[in-house]
C-alpha cells in the first residue's frame, strides 16, 4: 500500500500507523513485553493494544454506526507479541487507506465510559490519531529506558511539528 494516491485527511490519519511502525521495528520481542526499569507500571506491548483497541473500536463498529470504546481486549497475546502487533497495524493501515472521503462524514454514536455522544467517523479517526501520539510520546520513554533511541518526530503533534519547523 502507498500514500501518496491517498487524500490529505488519509495521509494525516495513517501518520500514527507510520509512527507505529518506526517504534515496533526499533524493538526486539523482549523489549516490547517488558516493564522497564524505573517509574514505569506498563510496557509498551500494553500501551500499544490500548492504542490498537481504539482503531478496533472503530473498525468494528463503523457497520452499526456505533463504537464502544469501553471494549477492549486487556490482556491480549498482542501485548507481548510484536509480530502481532505489526500485523494488526497492517490491517488498521488498509482500513484506513480504503476509507472514502464520504465515510468521514458518517453519523456514529459513541460510548464511553462516562458518555454517549454523537459524533463523525472524521472526529474519530482524529481522535484515535491524537490518542496514539500521545501515548507514543510515552512509549518514546519506555524505549529510551531499554536504551533504544527513536526519531525525535515520533510521538510529537502534528501542530508542535509545524511550530517547531516554523
Amino acid at each position: 500500500m502507498t500514500t501518496s494516491a491517498a487524500t490529505p485527511p488519509v495521509d494525516s490519519f495513517l501518520a500514527p500507523v507510520h509512527h507505529a511502525n518506526i517504534i515496533l521495528k526499533s524493538l526486539s520481542n523482549e523489549q516490547y513485553d517488558a516493564i522497564p526499569p524505573g517509574p514505569f507500571n506498563s510496557s509498551i506491548g500494553e500501551h500499544i493494544r490500548h492504542i490498537l483497541d481504539h482503531y478496533q473500536a472503530l473498525m468494528l463498529g463503523l457497520g452499526a454506526a456505533y463504537i464502544d470504546y469501553n471494549q477492549r481486549a486487556r490482556h491480549s497475546s498482542v501485548e507481548s507479541d510484536l509480530s502481532m502487533a505489526l500485523t494488526y497495524w497492517e490491517q488498521v493501515s488498509e482500513w484506513l487507506a480504503n476509507l472514502s472521503e464520504q465515510e468521514h462524514e458518517k453519523k456514529l454514536k459513541v460510548v464511553t465510559e462516562h458518555n454517549t455522544v454523537w459524533s463523525t467517523l472524521g472526529r474519530e479517526l482524529s481522535f484515535v490519531s491524537s490518542h496514539a501520539i500521545h501515548h507514543f510520546a510515552f512509549i518514546k520513554q519506555l524505549a529510551a529506558a531499554f536504551a533504544v533511541s527513536l526519531p525525535s518526530h515520533v510521538g510529537v503533534a502534528p501542530a508542535t511539528l509545524k511550530s517547531q519547523q516554523a
